[in-house]
């Protein structure tokens, strides 16, 4: 594969992370769940955990993705 198409696989799929970052920070999982949502053993210990756990780690899916695409 030559150095551009590499590139551009990178660049696709991290606009793709990016994408799915947004669509979980908007749709951030209401109720503690094991089918999405950052599921650790001390972020499902109750609601306020879950609820801070999640939006914690979209912000930063979302800003390794900003970093990535410089």
């Amino acid at each position: 594969m030559a150095a551009n198409e590499q590139l551009m696989v990178a660049l696709g799929y991290c606009a793709l992370l990016f994408i799915l970052a947004l669509i979980f920070r908007k749709f951030i999982p209401k109720k503690i769940n094991w089918i999405y949502g950052y599921r650790t053993n001390r972020s499902m210990k109750n609601e306020t955990t879950w609820k801070a756990a999640n939006a914690y780690s979209m912000d930063l899916l979302l800003k390794v993705c900003g970093l990535s695409f410089l």
